[in-house]
């Protein structure tokens, strides 16, 4: 095939290519006559120069002949006045004695005259000399000129014709930048649905609905093809264009940038749904659609090929192939890898934590501040205490960690590069590059990704951590529950610390901050083991046997626990129920003596509206209660389901945890919780007895605690009203009591329900 001459390939060219050689062309021309008429311009500068001597040279001759003319005409009239001084000698026989010292006077100046007039001849023939050669150089540029002006006229003409073709050129990117502007703003106001139904028809559609909106746009594609206006390729699908982009924002400072890379939707699949709303249900490519395919991205697919689904691989000294392996080296192998050989390492045994199972008295403290607590003992540990990292978004001292301040430092790659503000008080803000608090600001999401980061790092870089991400528990599973879900896929190890937890114990900060749904959303996580703690000891017994199962028994699961701002007395924890703790729920205590009984259960920060109301039952209406801390409904809850699951497939005989812990006491159930009713509900099915659940659904408010459990019917006054209710149901009590349990429970039957308040 015959090589395209260069009139056809600028026909096959782009307009924006076109115009861009007709400018390179031009710039090469320009620069060329630029030269000549530099050239030119000297020469016309040494002639000028040349002239200006001879002007000058041509001058002084003049001069000079007037001179010798002046000084011919002395002498001729010296020697006019020497003859009539001859003549009268002549006439005078005698000389007169008295007149010769005149008459030799007169001849010594005479001779000099004479002399000089020599000279001014000399002097003019020597300036005869120089001034030829200049008349006869001039003589010849001129000839030159006279020979060469038809060059500089043409030259002239040139120069002229260049700049006809640059103004023209001017308004030639003068209309193409009008156009770019157009085109650009033609961009800007499609919408993605125009750019998807642009690629699911073809170049005409193209043409006349998106280049043909406005003329200038349109006149950009007037000398090309329908097929060669489909094949354009968006900047999100050309390389270089990207490329391009991003060198552009690494190189732009002061201020942030964005790339918006116009992609199509199914690129590449052409018919087969290129730019189609194709269902996602569509796994698979016809024949035809894969040779298709194929061609497009230039694989020496065949037909064949398609039939029988052979897949294409480049040759083993291919650059392509080159080039994947280099990358697969860099990236440190084909396949991810990761190690479950962890570090082996003891965790502290409970008594370690002994300070935390004994009764606080009568000082009062948070379950936060019980934690806390809980850090400054393990990171005592000299194999433990180095692993450990405590990891806080933003309010640190809001959950009283600043004690970990000093004694572990907060984290800084480049040490403490200034002066806190609040250096002149003992828990100051103290960074350093050995600290292992990572202290990361208003930022849930990045805090979060620090935590997967050390909860992974057993796996990706054979280091065992054990980070605790502390938080406000609404700002977890509601703004990182995605970050929280993929934790769980890679097999993260720690702790999610949700502090102020419960709808009700943050009290004035307003529904946004008040949580009443993270453990029902940490449930949906199969491997994320939940407990919603009340006492310093639950708290202890639950991280330790988490670290226990985690770090020593290799178990591929990560911890939810809920925690309170809230302070009250702490109680010493009761013998032998380590394990019930962790399996969810052990009884807490029996308040009174009555054949009236109850069983009531609560958790986290309603569990001691739950004891006050037993105390309300015992004293005011004679009913006896077993109060029942429920660690976790949904760890008991999972256990019974996985026990429904064997007996039907073994069809053994099992009875779930939660119901054995029922089945030998009296009386209805009624739970309290801090979060949605359905958290309760869901152990529902393995309680058997009558069972009733208050929660707090709805959203929250700003208000006190104590109003706030009001609000939502889940205070002390609620749970014993539901309590007789319930025991006046089921004909335990005359019904007679329930209107004097109301007026003195302050229980308003035309209050409106939380849930749509």
């Amino acid at each position: 095939m015959d090589p395209l001459s260069d009139d056809e390939v600028e026909e096959q060219d782009s307009p924006e290519q076109r115009i861009r050689r007709l400018e390179t062309r031009l710039a090469e021309e320009t620069q060329r006559l630029e030269r000549l008429y530099e050239a030119y311009r000297k020469a016309e500068g040494e002639i000028a120069d040349k002239q200006a001597l001879i002007d000058v040279l041509e001058k002084e001759a003049v001069d000079r002949e007037i001179e010798a003319e002046g000084l011919e005409h002395l002498l001729s009239e010296k020697d006019n006045k020497i003859r009539e001084l001859e003549l009268d000698g002549a006439k005078s026989s005698k000389r007169v004695e008295h007149l010769e010292p005149e008459l030799e006077k007169m001849e010594e100046k005479y001779s000099k005259e004479r002399a000089m007039l020599g000279r001014v001849y000399e002097i003019t023939e020597e300036l005869e000399e120089p001034l030829q050669p200049a008349q006869a150089e001039l003589e010849a540029r001129d000839d030159w000129y006279v020979q060469h002006m038809k060059v500089f006229e043409d030259l002239n003409q040139a120069i002229k014709d260049r700049y006809e073709m640059i103004e023209s050129a001017v308004e030639k990117a003068a209309e193409f930048q009008k156009a770019q502007e157009s085109f650009k703003q033609r961009m800007e106001e499609v919408v993605d649905g125009e750019y998807q139904a642009y690629k699911a028809k073809d170049g005409a559609y193209v043409r006349k609905h998106f280049f043909g909106k406005y003329p200038e746009t349109l006149k950009l594609v007037e000398n090309m093809s329908d097929d060669e206006i489909f094949a354009l390729t968006r900047g999100g699908h050309d390389p270089n264009k990207v490329y391009q982009a991003y060198k552009a924002a690494k190189e732009h400072k002061g201020q942030p940038t964005v790339i918006l890379a116009k992609t199509v939707k199914g690129y590449g699949m052409g018919e087969a749904g290129e730019g189609k709303n194709t269902t996602h249900s569509q796994k698979k490519l016809g024949v035809d659609a894969l040779v298709k395919v194929a061609q497009r991205f230039d694989i020496p697919v065949t037909k064949k090929d398609a039939e029988e689904l052979n897949f294409y691989k480049p040759a083993e000294d291919s650059e392509e192939l080159k080039y994947l392996r280099e990358r697969r080296e860099i990236l440190g192998g084909y396949l991810p890898t990761r190690s479950f050989e962890l570090e082996s390492f003891n965790i502290p045994q409970l008594e370690t934590f002994e300070p935390l199972l004994k009764s606080t008295k009568e000082k009062e403290m948070s379950s936060t501040m019980a934690f806390v607590r809980f850090l400054s003992l393990l990171i005592r540990d000299k194999e433990i205490g180095p692993r450990v990292v405590p990891i806080v978004p933003d309010e640190a001292r809001t959950f009283g960690m600043e004690g970990l301040f000093r004694q572990m430092g907060i984290y800084s790659s480049s040490g403490q590069l200034y002066e806190p503000e609040d250096s002149d008080k003992v828990m100051w803000y103290k960074e350093d590059i050995k600290g292992q608090v990572l202290q990361e600001g208003i930022n849930e999401a990045g805090a979060i990704s620090d935590w997967i980061a050390a909860a992974t790092a057993y796996a990706s870089h054979n280091v065992t951590m054990i980070p605790f991400y502390i938080y406000y528990s609404k700002f977890g599973f509601q703004r990182v529950g995605d970050l929280a879900w993929a934790a769980g896929d890679m097999q993260a190890k720690g702790f999610l610390m949700g502090g102020t937890a419960g709808r009700t114990t943050l009290a004035g900060e307003g529904l946004q901050h008040q949580d009443g749904d993270s453990l029902i959303v940490a449930n949906t996580i199969p491997n994320c083991v939940s407990y919603d703690p009340t006492y310093a000891y639950e708290l202890t017994v639950i991280i330790r046997d988490g670290m226990y199962r985690m770090y020593e028994k290799n178990e591929n699961i990560f911890y939810y626990i809920t925690l309170m701002n809230e302070n009250y007395v702490h109680p010493e924890m009761p013998k032998g129920v380590e394990e019930a703790i962790l399996k969810g729920m052990y009884s807490l205590k029996t308040v009174g003596k009555s054949k009236i009984q109850v069983q009531l259960l609560g958790s986290g920060a309603i569990l001691r509206e739950v004891e006050k109301a037993a105390d309300m039952l015992e004293k005011d209406w004679g009913v006896m209660s077993n109060v029942w801390s429920v660690t976790s409904f949904n760890e008991v809850t999972r256990e019974a389901q996985n026990i429904d699951r064997e007996n039907l497939y073994n069809k053994t005989q099992k009875v779930p945890y939660v119901t054995q812990c029922l089945s030998k006491s009296k009386g209805p159930a009624i739970a309290a919780t801090d979060y949605m009713k359905n958290y309760a509900e869901q152990i529902r099915k393995y309680v058997p007895m009558r069972y009733e659940v208050l929660g707090t659904d709805g959203f929250g408010r700003s208000d006190s605690r104590k109003e706030l459990r009001y609000f939502f019917e889940v205070n002390a006054d609620y749970i014993t009203y539901a309590t007789l209710s319930t025991l006046v149901d089921e004909g335990s009590l005359d019904a007679k009591i329930l209107s004097k349990a109301a007026k003195k429970l302050n229980i308003d039957s035309g209050k409106s329900n939380p849930m749509h308040t």
